[in-house]
């Protein structure tokens, strides 16, 4: 929730209880997660971002629901990530 927001409802009900949902806390977690995987890319070079343009939501699958060439894909890029 937004602080505005919270700090609205504080005021206003202040016997309330404030509650986050799964669904919310989700949601910004994936955009935290968003900005530091595009942060990570822009900072790694033009041959990093190459290897990870369009890897957002190969990403996020489970390992053991990727198959063929989508997991080499991802192999491949693990690679170039790895420290040296």
């Amino acid at each position: 929730m937004h602080r505005p927001y919270l700090n609205a409802v504080g005021t206003v009900l202040s016997k309330a209880e404030i509650v986050f949902d799964k669904f919310h806390v989700r949601q910004h977690a994936s955009a935290a997660l968003d900005d530091v995987r595009r942060q990570e890319f822009f900072r790694a070079g033009a041959v990093m971002r190459e290897h990870g343009r369009g890897k957002r939501w190969l990403l996020l699958r489970r390992w053991k629901t990727v198959h063929g060439s989508k997991r080499r894909e991802l192999q491949t890029l693990f690679a170039a990530n790895r420290r040296r």
